[in-house]
């Protein structure tokens, strides 16, 4: 986890790549979701909605090889 400054502590970071790759991402997820519920109970009136999807996002593809976009595609 990373430190993000002493006026930050106990402050959970969004997902960085390293923390994907590693499998973090689920419990660091999971916590910024338990901080923004806490927020949330604390001061209601400041939520007019739902906080974010806090759900990890799996498996990302970034670029398909052209013979995988053909059989995506359906060409």
């Amino acid at each position: 986890m990373q430190d993000l400054g002493a006026g930050n502590r106990g402050a959970e970071p969004f997902v960085t790549p390293n923390d994907r790759h590693r499998g973090r991402d689920g419990a660091l997820l999971a916590a910024r979701h338990a901080i923004y519920q806490r927020a949330r109970r604390r001061t209601p009136l400041r939520w007019i909605g739902q906080t974010r999807n806090w759900t990890p996002v799996g498996p990302v593809t970034l670029k398909l090889h052209t013979h995988e976009a053909q059989a995506v595609v359906g060409t």
